[in-house]
């Protein structure tokens, strides 16, 4: 489909161009309204790809990668109690979306949840103990309760998968840092 050819291309106005004239000549495949929405979202473009990703679940109700990227749509607009709501209808029709459980605890940690946060984050790493991001993220939110050494253990782990990963070394050393001065400094 060139409107995809057109999204790998980053050439966005130019895919939704392409879906809106697929919609128009078949205005019930949702596959197309959800390509739309990723080309919305890519132009920061998040309450049209909201109002997307409702005719794509209109569509298809049990689509769980429509939740989950209308749940990244509302986290990005800072609504995460709504973004958690996708994210936990994705998982319920997907509960190996280990994603859809990193970007809930995502918003559950801006939120200020942290154990729930960290919680969403091993059921993540427990699905795919292969992606950084959710031992990054879990170290973050254990550094927000103060819980250095589990934090740097997670900073590690996340290192051990991407070598590359430069805010995982940047808290490992940040949280090194408070974990010596309270250790030697504060009595």
């Amino acid at each position: 489909m060139e409107g995809n050819a057109l999204n790998e291309m980053q050439k966005y106005e130019e895919a939704i161009q392409c879906y809106n004239k697929s919609i128009e000549i078949n205005p019930q495949n949702d596959k197309v309204y959800y390509n739309k929405c990723i080309a919305l979202n890519q132009m920061k473009r998040y309450l049209e790809a909201i109002a997307c990703y409702d005719i794509a679940i209109e569509i298809n109700p049990k689509k769980d990668q429509s939740y989950y990227n209308k749940g990244n749509a509302l986290r990005l607009m800072k609504r995460h109690v709504e973004a958690i709501a996708c994210y936990d209808t994705s998982i319920q029709f997907n509960p190996k979306q280990y994603e859809a459980y990193n970007n809930k605890g995502y918003s559950l940690y801006e939120m200020k949840k942290y154990e729930e946060a960290i919680n969403c984050y091993d059921q993540s790493i427990k699905i795919n103990p292969f992606k950084d991001q959710a031992y990054l993220n879990k170290g973050v939110a254990l550094n927000e309760l103060k819980r250095y050494e589990e934090a740097i253990a997670c900073y590690d782990q996340a290192i051990g998968i991407n070598p590359q990963n430069d805010k995982a070394y940047y808290n490992k050393g940040n949280n090194l840092l408070i974990f010596i001065f309270n250790r030697y400094f504060i009595k």
